[in-house]
């Protein structure tokens, strides 16, 4: 019946919202915790700073040494002291002497490397914190048996009875049975 599934639709949709408001609710406190100082207790954040310098070191050393690389592509050196100096002297021209310009890059990274395990934690909290703890585990207790039981005699009537126009077309259609059961039982006399 159209009516009962409304009734108890009505009643799902009260338990939903307000699941749905402790969920946001709950989001507005992940929210508002990201927008303090900056602080992560999380190792991988010192884990991507030390890749992060780690990979920029190995980019240093690979153009260094393919400013010493000979005709062919290959490196070859020596313990001569030109090799030794030629290789240096590539090694010198790509250290980063402007102190500001070696701040941001250490600013960039540590930002990058405190980002990249935030949004990981912050998805991560939200799935837990907010969807499975506010939504989806109180699903199952969304309409129950006990529910059921504890509504009042009102309450369950209000919902499985018959829509007053029904109740209204039973007793015309109660009223027209029995003037053709009287109509016929005249016309069998």
């Amino acid at each position: 019946e159209e009516h009962i599934r409304r009734d108890i639709h009505k009643i799902l949709d009260r338990s939903l919202q307000s699941n749905l408001d402790t969920a946001l609710d709950e989001l507005r406190k992940l929210c508002n915790d990201e927008r303090v100082q900056l602080i992560t207790y999380n190792h991988y954040y010192t884990d991507n700073i030390q890749k992060a310098r780690h990979d920029r070191a190995n980019t240093v050393l690979e153009h260094a040494l393919q400013s010493v690389s000979d005709d062919w592509g290959k490196i070859h050196v020596s313990n001569t002291p030109h090799d030794l100096a030629k290789l240096l002297g590539s090694l010198q021209n790509h250290v980063v002497v402007n102190m500001e310009q070696q701040a941001c890059e250490e600013a960039k990274a540590g930002l990058a490397a405190y980002y990249k395990v935030d949004m990981k934690t912050f998805v991560d909290n939200v799935c837990r914190q907010v969807i499975e703890r506010h939504i989806v585990r109180n699903l199952r207790h969304l309409f129950t048996p006990t529910d059921v039981l504890a509504f009042s005699d009102e309450e369950v009537e209000l919902i499985a009875s018959e829509p007053n126009s029904r109740q209204d077309r039973r007793k015309e259609l109660k009223i027209l049975e029995k003037h053709l059961e009287e109509s016929l039982f005249e016309l069998r006399s």
